[in-house]
C-alpha cells in the first residue's frame, strides 16, 4: 500500500505537477477524490491558457 497510498495521496498534493507531465493521471485522479477533480478544473483553466501544456482532451477543440 506503500505505492498505491503515495501515488493516491500526493496527486491530491502535487497532483498539478504529475498531470501536467503526465496527461494520463487526469482521468485517473478524477476517479481518486473530490480533491483531485478540484486540481482536474484548475488544469483544465491552466491547460486552456498554456498552449505547451500536453491534453489528449483539449487539443481536437483548439484545432
Amino acid at each position: 500500500m506503500a505505492s498505491s497510498g503515495t501515488s493516491t495521496t500526493q496527486q491530491g498534493r502535487t497532483g498539478r505537477k504529475k498531470v501536467a507531465a503526465v496527461p494520463e493521471t487526469t482521468e485517473k485522479s478524477a476517479e481518486v477524490s473530490d480533491m483531485d477533480k478540484l486540481d482536474l478544473i484548475i488544469l483544465k483553466e491552466i491547460k486552456a491558457h498554456n498552449p505547451y501544456s500536453v491534453s489528449t482532451h483539449k487539443r481536437p477543440e483548439q484545432q
